[in-house]
């Protein structure tokens, strides 16, 4: 599993104080495992912790990762074999999806964020407005030999 940027305690409690989240023990294990990962599961997730803190439970991890997606610290997302990936909120991306290999990976591309932007804006979909826009591909990962 790729590893992401670590984030500091001290920026972990500003978030949290920031998102109206107390900060635990509990949840501050939680995200760091988090940010750890690239994508993780929530299986991924609870290994992670357990390195560090293995007494907390699965269920408490459970509920901190929902707690966190309703205060909107994380996005889930349902892949197509039907499970459930996380990840941190940052910058503006895509996701490519190899579902025979369970690989999520992030696509950055300014020019695709500006046409869909401007393709939304021309379209004016009626009683909508369009705050963000992501495109989930699907694909073979190519290995290089």
């Amino acid at each position: 599993m790729e590893k992401s940027k670590k984030v500091s305690l001290e920026e972990i409690r500003d978030m949290f104080t920031h998102k109206g989240i107390k900060v635990t023990p509990q949840r501050i294990a939680v995200y760091q495992a988090l940010s750890g990962l690239s994508h993780p599961s929530v299986e991924e997730v609870t290994e992670e912790v357990h390195k560090t803190s293995p007494t907390i439970t699965v269920a408490t991890i459970y509920n901190i990762l929902e707690n966190f997606c309703d205060k909107e610290i994380i996005v889930k997302m349902k892949t197509t074999s039907g499970r459930m990936k996380y990840e941190n909120h940052n910058q503006l991306h895509h996701h490519i999806y190899d579902e025979e290999k369970d690989m999520l990976e992030d696509y950055y591309d300014e020019e695709l964020n500006q046409l869909l932007k401007e393709y939304f804006e021309k379209k004016q979909l009626p009683d909508w407005e369009i705050l963000n826009c992501q495109l989930h591909l699907q694909g073979k990962y190519k290995t290089k030999e």
